[in-house]
Formats: structure tokens, C-alpha cells, sequence
């Protein structure tokens, strides 16, 4: 069993390279999202252009947004859990933020598959896919599943809570999925 002191070496020697975490990761996080805002908002600025209207360019616009959602929704919260061990902001926004962090990065995700098919179809059948590959038809394809993709993110933003904790001396606080922090989810929570 460890001492007292044991116990303190440790958690003074954890907090001092969560110190030195908490400074490097925002920092480098800082960098990533300027360069990515700056970067994805002339992607969207240029794809706006209307002489490039094509399939590709909506879902590159597309793709730009949700990159831009990750890197406003996602990046800064991430930031912040790093540089403090405890949640400061109000327990609603724990679920709301994780809510549209899933749904940023499904977006991309999904956006980047419907970017493969339409190259897909563009090589393997040039000329049949012009009227299926119009920018009318991808804008509905991309409507249509960021609607399932809102919808199948609810069940993530209602499970995450504030989960409070000891940690050696110091009381904590996270955002998470509560039920399993706690221990008490069950197979199909753990499933989703």
C-alpha cells in the first residue's frame, strides 16, 4: 500500500504534467483551428463561384462545412478539457456539445463517402451519371443524410452528462457518458 507521501509525489508530479499538457495541446489546437477555419472558409468562398457548380464542388462546400463545424464545435472543447480538470460550463452544454461533435465528424465522414461515389459514377459512367450527378440532386442526397445523421446523433447528446469524481485530493469534473463513468450502463447503451 502507498504512503501519504507516495500519494502526494504522485499527484503532485500528475499535476505538473497536466499543467504542461493543458498549455501545449490548446496551443497546438489554437494553431489547427485558425489554419482550418482560414483554409475551409476560402474552400467554401471559391466553391461558391457560380461557374464552378458540379456535384463535386457542392459536396466539397459540404465537406467544408462540416470540417468547419468540427473545428468550431469540436477542437476548442477539446482544448479546454485538457487545460482543466474540471467542466466549466453549464451541465445542458455537455450534451449539446457532444450532440454536434458526433455530428460534425459524421458529417465529414459521410460527405467524404458521398465524394467517393460521385467519383465513382463520374469515371465508370461518365455520360449516365451527368442527370444522377447534378448539383440540384446532390444538394437533396447531402439534405437527406445530414437528417439522418442529426437524427441518429440524439440518443449521444441525451446520454452525456457531468460526471464528477475524486482524484486524489481534489474533487474533478468531466463531460462523458455518464452511465458508463458510473458503471451502470447497460449492453445496449454501451452499443450505441
Amino acid at each position: 500500500m502507498p504512503t501519504f507521501e507516495q500519494w502526494m509525489a504522485f499527484y503532485n508530479d500528475t499535476k505538473e504534467f497536466e499543467r504542461k499538457i493543458g498549455i501545449i495541446i490548446p496551443s497546438i489546437f489554437a494553431i489547427v483551428i485558425v489554419i482550418g477555419v482560414v483554409g475551409n472558409l476560402l474552400v467554401v468562398v471559391v466553391a461558391l463561384n457560380r461557374a464552378m457548380r458540379n456535384s463535386t464542388n457542392t459536396l466539397i462546400i459540404g465537406l467544408a462545412i462540416s470540417d468547419l463545424m468540427f473545428l468550431l464545435l469540436c477542437v476548442p472543447f477539446t482544448a479546454i478539457d485538457y487545460a482543466l480538470p474540471v467542466w466549466i460550463f453549464p451541465e445542458w452544454t455537455c450534451s449539446m456539445i457532444n450532440f454536434f461533435q458526433h455530428i460534425s465528424a459524421y458529417c465529414s465522414v459521410w460527405t467524404l463517402t458521398l465524394m467517393a461515389l460521385d467519383r465513382y459514377l463520374a469515371v465508370v459512367y461518365p455520360v449516365d451519371s451527368l442527370t444522377l450527378r447534378s448539383p440540384r440532386n446532390t444538394i437533396i442526397i447531402l439534405v437527406v443524410v445530414y437528417t439522418i445523421i442529426v437524427a441518429t446523433q440524439i440518443p449521444v447528446g441525451l446520454m452525456h452528462g457531468i460526471y464528477t469524481y475524486e482524484f486524489i485530493i481534489e474533487e474533478r469534473s468531466t463531460c462523458a457518458i455518464v452511465s458508463i463513468a458510473t458503471n451502470t450502463a447497460t449492453l445496449a447503451l454501451v452499443s450505441i
